[in-house]
């Protein structure tokens, strides 16, 4: 099948899902396996490995530490700002408001979005930027 036919998948978008899954079912700091091993197994060159796990890296699922390998990123520590019980009252604002629509468009939720919505990483949603 040809990557420009409806329907296909790029090796990269493959190799970046059979990551996605290691990733899932490993501890944080666990370690995944080395790039050969990987490429052997997934039959992909290391160019298109490593532009997979270039995505991750940047997304904050994985870790990348020379000389030793690559390992499941730790969990993002989150804190609740506002608490059930508290409410946060804000002064009424003068003066006039405005927004601008900087971009809409449809994008590929991602491994992140993805993960936080509970869908797959490749469903279409819609991406809004505004300058307020």
């Amino acid at each position: 099948m040809k990557a420009d036919a409806p329907g296909a998948v790029l090796k990269r978008e493959r190799v970046r899902d059979f990551i996605l899954d290691l990733i899932e079912s490993h501890r944080p700091g666990d370690a995944i396996p080395s790039e050969r091993s990987l490429c052997a197994r997934l039959g992909v060159s290391r160019p298109t490995l490593r532009a997979a796990v270039d995505e991750l890296v940047a997304a904050g699922l994985l870790v990348r530490e020379h000389g030793r390998g690559m390992f499941v990123a730790p969990e993002k520590i989150t804190q609740e700002l506002v608490s059930g019980q508290q409410s946060m009252t804000v002064p009424q604002a003068s003066g006039t408001w405005s927004s601008r629509l900087l971009e809409f468009t449809t994008i590929p939720a991602g491994a992140r979005v993805g993960r936080k919505l509970r869908i797959s990483p490749a469903v279409e949603i819609v991406y809004v930027a505004r300058l307020r």
